[in-house]
């Protein structure tokens, strides 16, 4: 719907500032919160959990006032499968109030940040229009007129653009790109100041969706203008003479069921930050670009244990990856073909999973739930980096470290002699950090775990230390905390009839597979508290998938083997992207960039450009091109 001029009238009232000019009052007013977190409408985790948007409403507003507010979130929910309830006791939410000045929202949401604003002037913010667009805001959107690729679309008018307003134009960068200018600083600079030449500080994604000139959230077209019969905004389509809307557009519907993975007002099957006690995950045939990406967490200080109750992904088209972690930083675990998980248990309170597939027969689906988790009695700390082994370390930090019967931030305590390996004190809503110090508690000491804290100090993942050489700290793949627990009962009996594959290991997370007389598997695991889980099998709860899988720093079950290989005068066929190409010195340098990236399969490089992708069809001939795949 193309804005009319009673959209502007609906945005001002009588002798007042417009909505655009009152949001960049409130814009200065909340920089610094929303600059400390710059990644937008990307990461699954900054969406708001279960699709659920919990909320204040500020005294000070009257009925009428409270009924526009309660018609903007309306809008969304009839056009989305976003859902706003009313704050009871919920940690994150946000309190809707007259605010500190202007119409804002604090961005973006993410876990434990506690209570966030939107703040709506009473005198010029409070219009159904204004309410949607800061709620969208909140749930994760920017401005159209930011996106990275706006030029192909309108010309930024910087001369005709008052520097208190300038900032609300400043250009975004694509997630997963390097910005190569400067980040934008508009202080004490003139009216017409020209900021091409520097970007938002702003990371966004469009969901591959096109520029939308009638989005709520574009501007319009002579907003903070010098000259207002002069526009600050030429739409590159010379057709298009209006721009924004006082309605939810057909792209900005199509952008939330987007971002919080909606299939129309309902959940869809495509990923989503799901959150609580329990859960189904599903998904079949083709999955969106970029694949179906799921959060599953749980509350602090328990596991996730994911039961996938049936599987069928052929790795030449999908795979289901699964990270150890709230996103994909860490490794990894790649699952299609004959490499099937059955059980797959977190070693914190959050699993990342991303399922693709350009091929309609692929499928799969899991139970979660809940577990508690169990940190070891005591734990094992070793490192074959010289200059680690070779200071004071040795003795005082390697070898066996004891639980101790305190904790602190719902952690335990581990002692070896007079150090303590336990997590630095934070306050609620904070995640710790795991130290190795001389006093518990302290963030002051020798190791530190890279990690987001998981419960135990063996479900970290990357340590790094001071060193006593270079007095600098450093980094140690080698440095590592393991389960000191052993089974040492007998194993489970085998069922009547079945066959038991044990090559006598009996340390935490040691599996034994029974084989049943019909061909199908259960198995037992030795647990971090030195039981065997379960202490009986039977053939009765057997499951037909692979092993159980501890989704762990030393997990590595792997996809069949391949390897990497450059083709000369070879291209990629029917080949996905991911991200825009980079500069690269070599075709090897550009294989090594896949190689360490989650999810690329191959990549292009010609005329010193690298391009990666995520699946391709097939190997053909090309002049002049190399490609690279693990093949």
């Amino acid at each position: 719907m193309i804005q009319n001029s009673s959209t502007d009238a609906m945005m001002r009232a009588p002798e007042q500032l417009s909505m655009e000019e009152l949001e960049a009052i409130g814009e200065k007013f909340v920089k610094k919160q929303n600059m400390q977190q710059k990644n937008i409408l990307a990461s699954v985790s900054y969406h708001w959990p279960n699709g659920v948007l919990y909320y204040t409403i500020d005294a000070a507003f009257d009925s009428t006032e409270r009924a526009t507010i309660a018609a903007g979130m309306k809008m969304v929910e009839d056009n989305s499968c976003i859902r706003f309830v009313a704050r009871t006791n919920e940690n994150d939410y946000v309190d809707i109030i007259p605010g500190g000045g202007g119409c804002y929202a604090q961005v973006p949401y993410r876990t434990g940040r506690g209570r966030m604003e939107i703040g709506l002037q009473r005198n010029g913010c409070v219009y159904e229009k204004v309410v949607v667009h800061e709620l969208l805001h909140s749930l994760g959107f920017m401005h159209e007129m930011n996106r990275p690729d706006r030029d192909t679309y309108i010309t930024i008018n910087w001369g005709n653009i008052v520097n208190s307003g300038a900032a609300q134009f400043y250009k975004d960068e694509w997630l997963g790109t390097t910005p190569t200018l400067p980040e934008c600083d508009d202080s004490g600079n003139p009216d017409g100041t020209d900021y091409s030449g520097c970007y938002s500080g702003w990371f966004t994604d469009a969901c591959q969706l096109g520029y939308d000139y009638t989005s709520i959230m574009h501007y319009g077209l002579t907003s903070f203008a010098i000259d207002s019969s002069q526009w600050v905004m030429t739409p590159v389509d010379t057709s298009v003479t209006f721009t924004g809307n006082s309605v939810l557009s057909a792209l900005d519907i199509a952008k939330m069921e987007c971002l919080y993975y909606c299939d129309g007002t309902n959940p869809g099957t495509c990923g989503g930050h799901k959150y609580g006690d329990s859960g189904v995950i599903e998904s079949s045939g083709l999955s969106r670009g970029g694949g179906c990406k799921w959060l599953l967490r749980v509350d602090d200080g328990y596991g996730i244990k994911l039961s996938i109750e049936s599987f069928s992904i052929a790795c030449a088209s999908g795979s289901l990856m699964v990270y150890d972690g709230p996103d994909d930083s860490g490794t990894g675990t790649n699952y299609c073909d004959s490499s099937v998980p059955s059980l797959i248990q977190s070693a914190d309170s959050s699993l990342y999973i991303v399922y693709t597939s350009t091929d309609a027969g692929n499928s799969f689906k899991g139970a979660w739930e809940k577990v508690e988790i169990i940190c070891c009695d005591s734990v094992q700390l070793t490192s074959t980096k010289s200059d680690f082994t070779d200071s004071a370390y040795q003795s005082l930090l390697m070898g066996t470290w004891t639980k101790e019967s305190n904790e602190i931030n719902d952690r335990p305590i581990y002692k070896k002699g007079g150090y303590y390996l336990a997590v630095k004190t934070v306050s609620s809503g904070f995640y710790p950090s795991w130290v190795a110090t001389a006093t518990p508690g302290s963030g002051s000491g020798f190791m530190f775990g890279g990690s987001r804290a998981p419960k135990c100090p063996h479900a970290v993942s990357v340590w790094t230390y001071f060193s006593q050489n270079s007095g600098n700290i450093e980094d140690d793949d080698s440095l590592k905390v393991t389960c000191g627990a052993q089974c040492t009962r007998a194993v489970p009996t085998a069922p009547t009839g079945a066959t038991m594959d044990h090559d006598g290991s009996n340390t935490a997370g040691s599996i034994i597979t029974y084989t049943c007389a019909g061909g199908n598997k259960v198995y037992a695991m030795c647990g971090n508290d030195g039981q065997w889980n379960p202490t009986a099998v039977s053939c009765d709860s057997s499951v037909t998938a692979g092993p159980v899988t501890t989704a762990g720093p030393a997990t590595t079950t792997q996809a069949p083997a391949c390897t990497w290989k450059l083709l000369k005068n070879k291209t990629l066929k029917g080949a996905k992207k991911m991200g825009r190409p980079k500069k690269s010195k070599s075709a090897g340098a550009c294989l090594n960039m896949c190689k360490k990236k989650n999810g690329c399969a191959g990549i292009i490089f010609k005329k010193k450009k690298c391009s990666m992708f995520k699946s391709y069809k097939k190997i053909a001939k090309q002049k002049k091109t190399t490609a690279g795949a693990c093949v």
